[in-house]
């Protein structure tokens, strides 16, 4: 089975494919996936064994794809192999226009439905991903993961006894405050935990602004940056933490897919649909983020051990 999937979208929305891939490959095996989507994802994606080739949703070609009667099959696909058994695309199609041009590329299958579930709907995402899929069960609840999926991991020094943490995020409104992350890192020294400190590069001002509220670091190793990593990378890395403290984010997303104890700070978003996947996740969610305090995060991060 050669599948073409077709996922738009940001980090986190992307992320959420990865139960999606796992339960294509085991119920049609041997699967190979065709993976298109954001760019910054595509290495991390062929490292997890059924994407076996990518491309960047921003190439040309796949705007053609909602052209009325674009009848020029060809470019469309070049660089493709030439059967392409079913066509995924989880994107807005009201007119049906990318799916009359999938179907004159010869393509058999062809699925085309929405990338997120409906507001009403009580459904997780992956769970809506999967059922305009006809997949089985609820893959939200089988904690996918990225682990194991990484050559390499024994040159990685263990970093056991440090936390990770991200203050960003894709939008300000999903932010806990800079002061209120610079308490629980000061908590966490008193505890004499390390910290990671994780930034990309829209949030070098946000970090840069917690290291201005922070005490002296108390010690040697108390805290390390890892700024504008390739998520590849990053993922290898997390992996070797404790755990990981972060807003709804792609990031977050990436921490609990890797395996990693997880606890995801939730404002604006419904956790309901957009929780992250993994072994070990707690959300703290309050219509207002800054309502959350610093020593419930401390009190949840403590429970780890």
């Amino acid at each position: 089975m050669r599948i073409l999937m077709i996922r738009p979208g940001a980090l986190g929305d992307t992320l959420l494919v990865v139960p999606i891939l796992q339960a294509l490959q085991e119920q049609y095996a041997p699967c190979e996936i065709l993976f298109v989507g954001n760019t910054a994802l595509l290495p991390l994606l062929q490292a997890t064994g059924p994407v076996t080739a990518t491309f960047d949703y921003e190439e040309p070609r796949w705007g053609r794809l909602f052209i009325p009667h674009h009848m020029t099959t060809r470019p469309l696909l070049a660089g493709l192999p030439e059967q392409i058994d079913w066509a995924i695309c989880w994107l807005q199609d009201t007119e049906g226009v990318v799916e009359r041009n999938l179907r004159a590329a010869a393509i058999p299958r062809v699925t085309v439905a929405p990338g997120k579930p409906a507001m009403n709907d009580t459904l997780h995402c992956v769970d809506h991903l999967a059922r305009t899929l006809a997949l089985p069960g609820l893959l939200s609840h089988q904690h996918a993961y990225l682990a194991d999926c990484f050559p390499g991991e024994e040159d990685l020094p263990l970093q056991r006894a440090q936390i990770a943490i991200h203050p960003g995020s894709g939008g300000k409104e999903k932010c806990w405050p800079p002061a209120a992350f610079a308490q629980v890192i000061t908590g966490l020294w008193e505890r004499e935990r390390a910290v990671v400190l994780l930034g990309g590069p829209a949030e070098h001002e946000r970090v840069s602004l917690l290291q201005e509220l922070l005490p002296v670091p108390p010690f040697q190793g108390a805290l390390t940056l890892w700024l504008n990593l390739p998520l590849l990378q990053l993922a290898q890395q997390l992996r070797r933490c404790y755990c990981y403290l972060g807003n709804d984010s792609g990031i977050t997303h990436l921490a609990a897919l890797s395996g990693l104890p997880t606890i995801a700070l939730f404002g604006p978003s419904n956790p309901l649909h957009w929780h992250p996947i993994g072994p070990t996740v707690t959300i703290l969610a309050a219509s207002e983020l800054s309502s959350l305090l610093p020593t419930q995060v401390l009190k949840q991060i403590a429970l780890f051990g």
